[in-house]
C-alpha cells in the first residue's frame, strides 16, 4: 500500500510512475490521503495494473470535504486496468486534471467521484459502469460525456 505523505515535489512538470512492487511486495492499494499534501505539480500520474483500490476522498458526518485524495497536483492520470470502483470523491477538487482515462473494468462510480474537476472538459464513461452516485460530476467543466448505450443508475451527477 502507497499511504499518507507520498512525497513528490521534485517532479514538477513530469509524469510519476508508481511502483508496481515495494521491496518485492505488489503494490495493491493507494491508500487515504496519499498525495493531498504535496504542493508540487506533476504532469502525470501513472498508477500501475497490481493496483486494485484507491482510496476516496475524506468526508465528514454532513457529507462536507474535508480531505482530498490527489489535491491540485496532476493534469492526467493513468488508472490501473483491473480498477473496478472509483470511491467516493477520490479525484474531487483536481483543478488541474485535464486528463483521465476509466478503464473498461470500472463498475461503479462513486458520490462526487470528479466533483470540482474544473479543467476536466471531456470523459467516457465505460460500458461496464452500472452506477454514478450523486453530483459525481458536479462543478466540474465536462463539456462532452460519452455514455454507453445502455441502462446505468444514476443519482444527481451535475
Amino acid at each position: 500500500e502507497i499511504c499518507e505523505g507520498f512525497v513528490y515535489n521534485e517532479y514538477e512538470g513530469k509524469v510519476i510512475e508508481l511502483p508496481s512492487k515495494i521491496q518485492d511486495v505488489p503494490v495493491t492499494k493507494i491508500g487515504e490521503r496519499t498525495f493531498y499534501q504535496n504542493s508540487g505539480r506533476a504532469g502525470g500520474l501513472y498508477i500501475p495494473d497490481s493496483v486494485k483500490h484507491i482510496a476516496g476522498g475524506e468526508f465528514d458526518g454532513a457529507g462536507n470535504l474535508l480531505c482530498p485524495q490527489f489535491g491540485n497536483s496532476f493534469h492526467s492520470i493513468r488508472l490501473p486496468s483491473g480498477l473496478k470502483k472509483i470511491e467516493r470523491g477520490t479525484f474531487a477538487w483536481c483543478n488541474l486534471l485535464e486528463e483521465i482515462e476509466i478503464p473498461e473494468t470500472v463498475e461503479f462510480i462513486g458520490d462526487r467521484a470528479f466533483q470540482g474537476c474544473k479543467k476536466l472538459s471531456s470523459l467516457v464513461i465505460p460500458k461496464n459502469v452500472k452506477y454514478i452516485g450523486v453530483r459525481a460530476f458536479s462543478a466540474t467543466g465536462i463539456k462532452t460525456l460519452e455514455f454507453p448505450p445502455k441502462r446505468i443508475f444514476m443519482g444527481e451527477h451535475f
